[in-house]
C-alpha cells in the first residue's frame, strides 16, 4: 500500500489502478476478519490530506513572513530498475520560524504521453510542466515562490531549472561529493574509465577474496569458527558493488580486521 502511495502520489488515482485490484483482493478485510468494518480507500485518502494540510500549512505560514521567493526547489528523475520505470522526485525545503523544513512531496511515475514525446516541447520544459503540477497541489506557485533550487547534472534537469524556470541552481554536495570519490578509488562503472587503476585494482582483489571465502562452505565454515574462537563472535564479512564509495570504508575496515583469521581458513583449506 506503501508503495502504490509513493508511486502514484495522489491516493484518489491509486485506487483505480489494477494494482491495487490486485492487492485490495488480499486484504483481510470481510465478515471474518477483523478489518470488516475499515474502509481501506477511505483510511489512506484521509491519511494523505491531512499530511498535505500540515506541509500547506506550513508553506503558507512561511510565505507570510518572507514576501519574498523562498523555497529551494529540488528534483531528481530516478530509474526503477526493477520495474523498468522512470520516476520523478520533487522535494521543497524552506526556512519557517528559524527552523529549516524540508518535504518530499512527491516520488510519482514520470510518464510523458507519446504526443508529448513526439511533439516540439523541449525534455526541460516538458519536466517543468509534471513538477509544476505537482506544486499546484501544495498550493506553491514556481515562478512566484521558487528562489533557487539543487539537482545532479544530468542536462535536462539543470536545463529546466536553470533556463526555463528559471532558478538560482545551487550544486548538489552531495553528487559532488560520490564524483569525487568514484575518481579516487577508481570506482566508475566502467572498468576502462577508472580514474585510479591501481586503486582499483586493489579493491577488485579484495572482493575476489570475500567472494572465494564465500562460495567455499568448508573455508567459511572454517573462518567462523577461528572468529568464534579469537574474537568471541562470528563477523560478516562485507561487500558492495565497486560504485558504492560510501560503504568501501567498512568493507575495508572489516576486511582487514578478519584478515589473518581468512588467510588460516584458506591454509586449512588448501592443506
Amino acid at each position: 500500500m506503501s508503495s502504490i502511495a509513493v508511486q502514484h502520489s495522489l491516493l484518489y488515482n491509486a485506487f483505480d489502478s489494477d494494482i491495487w485490484k490486485v492487492l485490495s483482493s488480499k486484504l483481510p478485510v470481510g465478515p471474518n476478519n477483523r478489518l470488516k468494518s475499515i474502509n481501506i480507500c477511505k483510511h489512506n485518502v484521509e491519511h494523505y490530506l491531512a499530511i498535505k494540510g500540515l506541509i500547506v500549512s506550513d508553506i503558507n505560514a512561511a510565505r507570510s513572513s518572507f514576501k519574498i521567493l523562498f523555497i529551494l526547489l529540488s528534483i531528481d528523475l530516478i530509474q526503477n530498475e526493477v520495474q523498468n520505470k522512470k520516476l520523478i522526485g520533487v522535494r521543497v525545503s524552506f526556512v519557517l520560524r528559524g527552523e529549516m523544513k524540508s518535504y518530499n512531496l512527491a516520488v510519482r511515475g514520470y510518464y510523458p504521453s507519446i504526443d508529448q514525446l513526439e511533439s516540439d516541447i523541449p525534455a526541460s520544459d516538458l519536466l517543468i510542466q509534471w513538477c509544476s503540477q505537482i506544486l499546484s497541489e501544495f498550493e506553491i506557485d514556481a515562478k512566484r515562490d521558487i528562489l533557487t533550487s539543487c539537482t545532479d547534472s544530468g542536462s535536462d534537469v539543470k536545463k529546466a531549472l536553470e533556463k526555463v524556470l528559471p532558478t538560482q541552481c545551487e550544486w548538489c554536495v552531495s553528487h559532488l561529493t560520490h564524483l569525487a570519490l568514484a575518481d579516487a578509488f577508481g570506482s566508475s562503472l566502467d572498468p576502462s574509465r577508472s580514474q585510479n587503476v591501481a586503486v582499483r585494482e586493489v579493491i577488485t582483489k579484495c572482493q575476489k577474496v570475500i567472494e572465494s571465502l564465500n562460495k567455499s562452505k568448508t573455508m567459511k565454515h572454517t573462518f567462523e569458527e577461528r572468529c568464534a574462537k579469537e574474537i568471541g563472535k562470528v563477523l560478516k564479512v562485507r561487500n558492495s558493488p565497486t560504485h558504492r564509495w560510501s560503504s568501501l570504508d567498512d568493507v575495508l575496515a572489516r576486511l582487514l580486521r578478519i584478515w589473518d583469521h581468512i588467510i588460516f581458513a584458506y591454509n586449512h583449506h588448501q592443506s
